[in-house]
């Protein structure tokens, strides 16, 4: 990919009403939000405070070999406490390949106790939807058609902008 995008707040907060718009417009209102370090920390958290809801971070690295982490056992101990019949938002700053949100819902189909009686709802603000895994995008787009590499505020806050 040589095309780069950088994405600004201002970009972002605006793809992050999108999805609550959509959330809002299907009635749903989550228990819990879970978010993956370190892209979804900056949604996961504006996701908790607009529904006053919790949020958790937990470690689920794909996208650097060296620091591949999955911290399956507390997003165990967070759905072994929620009720039944709770949503939980996974909410991420891109769903690319997909692979981040599929694995966190392979991990939870390990645990059938969990996966049986909570709901789980994918959402992220830049969502691809060729892989056809996040349930909600903010702003849509097709990597067949958009091969741009997104570069998001917290990545390189410290260079200057021309």
């Amino acid at each position: 990919m040589d095309k780069f995008e950088h994405v600004t707040y201002t970009q972002l907060h605006g793809y992050y009403a999108e999805v609550i718009r959509d959330l809002t417009r299907d009635g749903l209102v989550p228990s819990l939000v879970i978010s993956p370090l370190r892209g979804g920390i900056d949604f996961g958290v504006k996701l908790s405070e607009y529904y006053d809801v919790p949020v958790i971070a937990i470690r689920w690295q794909t996208r650097h070999a060296a620091l591949n982490t999955q911290d399956v056992q507390m997003l165990a101990n967070a759905l072994a406490q929620l009720p039944n019949g709770s949503m939980v938002l996974i909410a991420d700053d891109i769903c690319d390949s997909g692979e981040t949100f599929k694995q966190i819902a392979n991990a939870i189909k390990l645990w059938p106790q969990h996966a049986t009686r909570i709901r789980l709802v994918f959402v992220a603000a830049i969502n691809n939807v060729d892989v056809k895994v996040c349930e909600y995008g903010g702003r849509d787009i097709s990597r067949v058609e958009e091969p741009a590499w997104f570069i998001f505020p917290w990545e390189e806050w410290w260079k200057p902008r021309d």
